[in-house]
């Protein structure tokens, strides 16, 4: 079994409620709470080595990883499930060559589709693929600028030292 579907399907909704229970008693008997987003690390590996990122690739080495065959059942599971978002986070999702595919595969089931990365492998052409496979939003992760960013980022050859933002 690749999720524990069944178990995150009944518990997740009742830690929510009961956790906004305890802050705001006198209106929670009202609030039902529907699932709509499932964020998905697509990968581990990663072309940075940031300060804050507990990427087990980068802990201790991981290398396997879901194919894209499988990714797929996750992805049909989660609209079993009745999850309308899929958003791509990893590691750095544009590492994954199938990347388009997964995008293109979840799009078609009707998935508002998302990636986050960092930036440094997002082409004009790559861009455009991806959105021709159905996505529908990017998130670039900018946490400051020159040098700060190289340190935060562990990288100094990154793609905001190629651009104009400096």
């Amino acid at each position: 079994m690749l999720l524990p579907i069944a178990t995150l399907k009944i518990h997740l909704p009742i830690l929510l409620k009961s956790g906004l229970k305890k802050v705001f008693p006198f209106f929670c008997h009202n609030l039902v709470f529907r699932k709509h987003l499932a964020i998905i690390v697509i990968t581990h590996k990663c072309n940075f080595k940031c300060m804050m990122c507990n990427s087990p690739s980068q802990i201790s080495g991981v290398d396997s990883e879901l194919t894209g065959d499988e990714w797929k059942t996750v992805i049909s599971q989660l609209k079993e499930l009745g999850i309308g978002d899929i958003h791509f986070t990893g590691g750095e999702p544009l590492l994954r060559e199938d990347l388009s595919d997964l995008i293109r595969y979840a799009a078609d089931l009707k998935f508002s589709v998302g990636v986050t990365t960092n930036g440094s492998l997002l082409t004009e052409p790559r861009l455009e693929k991806m959105i021709s496979s159905g996505l529908s939003s990017v998130a670039v992760s900018l946490d400051a600028e020159g040098k700060d960013y190289e340190n935060i980022r562990g990288n100094t050859d990154s793609w905001m030292n190629k651009t104009s933002y400096k």
